[in-house]
């Protein structure tokens, strides 16, 4: 039986904005916001498609994992672009995995559980991330936390089901 690292790409969805993490194991490769451009849903999904197509062929990823979004906290064009998402992952025979915030708060923080804690926590975990750390630390809107929420996301997914998958 042959052991394989998870490849997982984890992603928080907004209406303009994608944050995304990828990891392999437990060692974060890549993070980053993504524009999704497009003027309707339709160009959204078609452009979120191609997206995820090249992310998946360039790291072959096995899992994504993925924000879970309250139905009543959204908009449906979030919820659009979350069954897009499945749809995909689908097709391409993947694993999908989704997270509530309040799981990946309570999994990676103790006391007082709100995004700038959580976004503290991951960059103690990944210091890699500071530079980001330190711009979003000074912005007044919040244009980075998507990734870091991603980041958290893809280190709750690791915790949850190990950095070695049997396949």
């Amino acid at each position: 039986m042959q052991i394989k690292t998870n490849r997982i790409l984890s992603i928080v969805i907004g209406n303009r904005y994608i944050g995304m993490a990828i990891f392999h194991g437990v060692e974060l490769r890549d993070w980053f916001i993504k524009t999704l451009p497009g003027k309707n849903i339709k160009e959204k999904i078609n452009n979120l498609d191609l997206i995820f197509h090249k992310l998946i062929q360039r790291e072959m990823i096995n899992i994504i994992a993925v924000k879970k979004q309250h139905s009543s906290r959204c908009s449906l064009n979030i919820l659009k672009l979350n069954a897009a998402i499945r749809a995909f992952t689908k097709r391409k025979h993947l694993a999908i995995i989704d997270f509530p915030i309040e799981m990946i708060k309570k999994s990676l923080l103790v006391g007082k559980q709100n995004k700038k804690h959580l976004i503290e926590e991951v960059q103690r975990l990944y210091p890699v991330v500071y530079y980001e750390y330190k711009r979003e630390k000074n912005n007044k809107s919040r244009y980075l936390t998507r990734m870091f929420e991603a980041i958290a996301l893809g280190i709750v997914c690791n915790k949850k089901f190990g950095d070695k998958r049997k396949h």
